[in-house]
């Protein structure tokens, strides 16, 4: 099976700093994917309909290439990117996974890693 990752930001693309989460973490990755592609890095909060068509359209050019797509999002608005793409996302024929965490990877009580083991065994 062939997978993509998708990154977007929000807390599970992030890093921290002395003075909490700061920024977004440059080139944040999780092994074990062909291919990773980053094409906005906002908290999902500050997402708009440009970040929306632009991701919809990354995961439809995806799906004719690969098995399943799992897509890092920030957990406060995740359940609304999951409704929109939904409806534009309808007729493709693979799953696309949306994943969160409630800590950057790498941090004490972190979820990250063990919410992408969970994206990857959903997809198989």
């Amino acid at each position: 099976m062939k997978y993509t990752l998708i990154t977007t930001g929000g807390t599970i693309g992030s890093a921290t700093g002395g003075d909490g989460v700061r920024r977004l973490a440059d080139g944040k990755t999780f092994g074990g994917f062909t291919e990773t592609l980053a094409p906005f890095t906002v908290f999902s909060e500050n997402m708009t309909f440009e970040h929306m068509a632009t991701l919809s359209a990354l995961i439809r050019k995806q799906a004719a290439e690969y098995d399943g797509i799992i897509v890092t999002h920030g957990t406060d608005t995740l359940p609304f990117t999951a409704a929109a793409l939904s409806f534009t996302l309808a007729d493709i024929q693979i799953p696309v996974v949306l994943v969160s965490a409630n800590a950057p990877a790498g941090e004490p009580g972190s979820n990250a890693d063990d919410n992408m083991r969970a994206a990857l065994a959903f997809l198989g």
